[in-house]
């Protein structure tokens, strides 16, 4: 009866550290197929679908939000693994974030200045004229 007891018990403790496992994989699984998503919508990466790279800096910014609602919401829950995954991923969408930000910034200053530049020529053309 006592050894039967005690198996039990190892059952039980090795199916908790199955299970433990088996979260920690769906969980890291989630989090890299958000990022991933993320990349992609940051044009980073191939859209896997369509196999073309596309930008949509609103969706990234959605992906973005996803992962710190996840973080926020299992705060306190995870192990130091998954926190780390969690963290890294989420300054590394920041980042590239920030970066496609700043490009699409710069276009437009751009684009602003090249506006300005033919407005003058075309106000110095009309005095000419």
């Amino acid at each position: 009866m006592i050894q039967k007891r005690r198996q039990e018990g190892r059952m039980a403790e090795w199916n908790e550290e199955q299970e433990k496992k088996v979260y920690t994989q769906t969980f890291l699984g989630l989090v890299q197929s958000v990022a991933a998503a993320g990349m992609a919508q940051l044009g980073k990466l191939a859209n896997p679908i369509t196999g073309k790279v596309e930008r949509d800096l609103e969706q990234a910014q959605s992906s973005i939000a996803m992962l710190e609602m996840l973080k926020k919401k299992t705060e306190g829950n995870l192990d130091t693994d998954e926190t780390t995954v969690l963290d890294t991923v989420l300054t590394n969408l920041r980042l590239n974030f920030v970066d496609e930000a700043t490009k699409d910034d710069l276009s437009k200053g751009q684009e602003t200045e090249k506006d300005k530049e033919e407005a003058k020529e075309k106000d110095d053309s009309s005095e000419q004229g």
